[in-house]
């Protein structure tokens, strides 16, 4: 039998921002929330480097334009503008992606990068981490702690995940206020040999259709 699931009308649903630093699923996560209809923007070629750029040159108006057209954004440079989206859009969700240890996330992210960035730099310090690894280590750290401790005293805000740890549907579905179980995996975005696919996704959408006219 398969798993019907009830979502929130669209209009009703609070954004979500994906705050984990890079290579830590982010794109994963927003392939996740794609499943259920949500609109998402993710890193692209095209667009994050622009996005980027108003970041550091101090255009948070024009990044809070764009997050306003998307359900969910994920991936940089959306980490480092938490607060201003907190304040932008107050009834918004927040999910703080991990990986299981600062090793980890070290050994992935200096696989990942492989070209001099100007905007792992803003974020950094140094364009790779070979060339500090303990500034890298350092800023995912203290990302990760100032983003908990940011959203502490206000609960159902703020949701971390290891995906490393199982962490998936059963976690994610209740902060979103969504009922029931899918029955497809977990998707993967970015892993060795494995393609996302939700096509045995079932979902069962109520009222979407009034809420979006």
């Amino acid at each position: 039998m398969q798993t019907k699931l009830k979502l929130p009308i669209r209009r009703l649903r609070p954004k979500i921002f994906c705050i984990g630093l890079n290579k830590t699923g982010t794109t994963s996560f927003g392939l996740a929330l794609q499943f259920f209809g949500y609109s998402r923007l993710g890193w692209t070629k095209q667009r994050s480097p622009k996005l980027m750029n108003f970041l550091m040159n101090g255009e948070i108006d024009k990044l809070m334009n764009v997050a306003y057209k998307f359900d969910v954004c994920e991936d940089i440079p959306w980490p480092l503008v938490y607060k201003e989206l907190d304040e932008h859009f107050p009834n918004a969700k927040f999910v703080l992606t991990t990986r299981s240890s600062t090793e980890k996330w070290l050994s992935s992210i200096n696989k990942h990068i492989i070209s001099e960035y100007e905007g792992h730099k803003f974020m950094y310090g140094y364009y790779h981490p070979r060339e500090n690894e303990q500034a890298y280590c350092e800023k995912y750290e203290t990302h990760n702690r100032e983003v908990e401790e940011y959203f502490a005293d206000r609960p159902g805000k703020l949701l971390k995940m290891c995906f490393e740890e199982g962490d998936s549907w059963s976690k994610l579905l209740p902060f979103l206020g969504i009922e029931g179980s899918p029955i497809a995996d977990w998707p993967h975005a970015n892993k060795a040999g494995t393609q996302p696919s939700h096509k045995n996704l079932k979902l069962e959408q109520e009222n979407t259709s009034s809420a979006e006219e």
